[in-house]
C-alpha cells in the first residue's frame, strides 16, 4: 500500500555518515586515493529519507556522488514538514566546517529566509528536483513551468482541442504545483485552447487524498473529459477511483514522474501519459554543481546557475523502449521498486 506524506514535528539532529556506509542497494563507492574534497563536508536537507521509494531514490543517489567525489556526508531529515526543513538548515549553517548544501525544498518560499542566511555565510545552497523562489546558487531539476505549457500542449492533443478538464494539484505551495500551474494555464490562454479547467483540488502527495478527490470530481462533473495529476505516486489513488467507478480509458489522465509507479499506472489504463525525467541523474548532477562552486570560490552575488534537465512524454506507445524503461529503473544505486526497505 502507497503512502502518503504526513506532516509530523520531530526533533531533527544532525548525523555525520561515514564514508563507509552503504547505498540502498548495498552499492560501495570507490573512494578516491586523491580528492579536492577529502576531508571536507557537504550537508544534504532532505525533505524525508525514508517515506517513499523517491525520496530514497534521491537520498541514496545523492549520498552515494558525494562519497564517490570523496565528500564526507552530513544528512538531515525534515519528515516532511517544512519548519524542520528550515531548522536543519539553520542548524547545518552553524557548523561551519560544512563547505555547502543540496536540497529538495519541501515548499518553494518558506525556505527562502534560512538558504538566504545560509549563503549569507559565503557557503552555497543547491537545489534539485523541487527548489525556491528565493535565487540560490544553483539549481537542477525540471523546469516546471515549460513542463506545465509541455502537459497543456499534450492534454489539448489528445483531447482534439476541447473539452473538460480537472486538475488535481500536489502542495499548492510546492515549485513543482506553483510552477506547472502557472504553465498549463498561459499555454492555454496563449494557444486559445478549447479545454475549460473546470476543478483545481490539492490531494497533498497523498494517493488517498487523490482517490477521494476523485471520486468528487467525476460526481460533481460527470462530463470530464480528462484529468492532469501532479506526481505519479500519489496519483494512483485517481486510478483506483477511476476503476472502481468503470472510467478507466474513458477519461484521459496525465501526471508527472517517471517511478516504476508510471509504467505500471500506463500499463493499468490509469495513466494516458508520464512527462517524465531522470531523477537519478538531476540529483547527482545537483552535488557536482555544488562540488564545482566550492571549488571554483563561489561568492554570495554571483549569478545563479539553472541546469533544466530534458523532459519525455512517456505514454503506451514508447514505454518498453529501453531508454524509457532507465529512466524509471536506472542502472544501479538505490531504488526501491514500489515498497521501502
Amino acid at each position: 500500500m502507497l503512502r502518503g506524506i504526513t506532516s509530523a514535528v520531530a526533533v531533527i539532529g544532525l548525523v555525520a555518515v561515514g564514508s563507509a556506509a552503504l547505498a540502498g542497494d548495498d552499492y560501495q563507492p570507490l573512494a578516491p586515493d586523491y580528492s579536492d574534497f577529502a576531508a571536507k563536508k557537504v550537508g544534504f536537507a532532505f525533505p524525508d529519507r525514508q517515506s517513499m521509494n523517491i525520496q530514497k531514490v534521491f537520498r541514496d543517489n545523492a549520498v552515494t556522488r558525494a562519497r564517490e567525489l570523496g565528500w564526507e556526508v552530513v544528512e538531515t531529515d525534515a519528515k516532511w514538514d517544512v519548519a524542520n526543513q528550515s531548522q536543519n538548515l539553520n542548524a547545518l549553517a552553524a557548523q561551519r566546517d560544512i563547505a555547502g548544501v543540496v536540497m529538495l525544498s519541501i515548499d518553494y518560499a518558506a525556505n527562502n529566509n534560512a538558504a538566504r542566511n545560509f549563503e549569507k555565510t559565503g557557503r552555497p545552497v543547491v537545489t534539485y528536483h523541487m527548489g525556491i523562489s528565493y535565487p540560490n546558487a544553483a539549481h537542477v531539476g525540471p523546469n516546471f513551468y515549460e513542463m506545465g505549457k509541455l502537459f497543456a500542449q499534450t492534454m489539448h492533443d489528445d483531447l482534439g482541442g476541447s473539452g473538460k478538464v480537472a486538475l488535481i494539484l500536489g502542495d499548492p505551495n510546492s515549485d513543482s504545483t506553483v510552477n506547472d500551474m502557472k504553465g498549463i494555464k498561459d499555454w492555454f490562454e496563449e494557444n486559445s485552447s478549447g479545454l475549460e479547467v473546470v476543478a483545481e483540488q490539492p490531494a497533498y502527495w497523498d494517493a488517498e487524498k487523490a482517490k477521494q478527490v476523485t471520486k468528487t470530481l467525476i460526481q460533481q462533473h460527470p462530463d470530464l473529459n480528462g484529468i492532469w495529476c501532479n506526481w505519479d505516486v500519489m496519483c494512483v489513488g485517481m486510478g483506483q477511483a477511476l476503476e472502481e467507478a468503470g472510467l478507466v480509458g474513458k477519461i484521459k489522465t496525465w501526471t508527472e514522474a517517471s517511478s516504476d509507479v508510471c509504467f505500471t499506472g500506463i500499463n493499468n489504463g490509469w495513466y494516458t501519459k508520464c512527462v517524465a525525467w531522470d531523477t537519478r541523474d538531476q540529483v547527482k548532477r545537483a552535488v557536482d554543481a555544488l562540488s564545482m562552486l566550492v571549488t571554483s570560490g563561489w561568492q554570495p552575488g554571483d549569478k545563479p546557475l539553472v541546469w533544466n534537465v530534458p523532459l519525455y512524454v512517456i505514454s503506451a506507445e514508447n514505454i518498453n523502449d529501453a531508454r524509457i524503461q532507465k529512466l524509471a529503473f536506472g542502472e544501479a544505486t538505490g531504488y526501491v521498486r514500489g515498497t521501502l526497505e
